[in-house]
């Protein structure tokens, strides 16, 4: 019997075929109010508290005169806001459709994605940064406020969650990026509305200046430009 908020046969296809599948407005806006007034708290008494270092990063260029911060350092372990959205069935429900229900949470991260300022997180695979023996892994990123070609949004390599991509230097050593030609490689960018929810295999991503996906595929942002509007997104593996 599948589990009551499980993704569709034609999703869980999606995934298996093409390494992410996206869920539009997986959590009401009431759920994402209460991540947001969470995140002024959080950052409000870090900043007020003198050291941030173990709750939060700053962006290294202030905009408009004041610092603003990068990203929330594993929220999940931080408040119970984000433990209640990682334990959410509407979240965990789909995730066991997709690998079984005996699972653990690895870690968490927020990116804020500020406007003005950022910079380029090139075309990699998750799995380069964490590696695993079981490459069963679901990367979920859940969007806090509008994705856009314009802020940022993410970007896909479709159908390349069956194989891992070169990510060493000419030194052998780990350059964050996958160093092999992506040539021949067609992205697709993952432009989506605020309470959308993107579940992906070991992704090759990227996302621009600052996006479930197996931790295969390819990822990144945009290009190298400064977003006018913000794009916040609770990453979840």
């Amino acid at each position: 019997m599948k589990p009551e908020h499980s993704l569709s046969d034609e999703q869980i296809d999606q995934y298996r075929n093409e390494g992410f599948v996206v869920v539009e407005r997986l959590f009401d806006a009431d759920d994402l109010a209460r991540v947001d007034a969470t995140i002024r708290q959080m950052t409000d008494q870090a900043l007020a508290g003198g050291d941030f270092s173990k709750v939060l990063e700053l962006e290294p260029e202030p905009v408009d005169g004041k610092r603003v911060p990068r990203r929330i350092f594993n929220p999940y372990d931080q408040h119970e806001t984000f433990r209640g959205l990682a334990h959410d069935a509407r979240l965990l429900d789909k995730i066991e459709s997709l690998i079984g229900g005996d699972f653990n949470l690895q870690h968490s991260k927020l990116n804020m994605k500020p406007a003005k300022v950022g910079s380029v997180v090139e075309w990699h695979q998750d799995m380069a940064y964490f590696p695993h023996t079981n490459d069963d892994l679901v990367t979920t990123l859940i969007y806090l406020d509008d994705a856009t070609e314009e802020n940022g949004c993410l970007q896909v390599l479709p159908r390349h969650h069956t194989h891992f991509f070169d990510h060493s230097g000419p030194d052998g050593r780990f350059a964050g990026m996958i160093t092999e030609s992506l040539a021949d490689s067609a992205s697709r960018a993952v432009c989506r509305r605020r309470r959308a929810a993107r579940f992906s295999c070991t992704a090759s991503r990227r996302t621009r200046r600052c996006p479930i996906a197996r931790a295969a595929l390819g990822e990144r942002s945009f290009t190298n430009i400064a977003p006018t509007t913000r794009s916040r997104f609770i990453t979840v593996k």
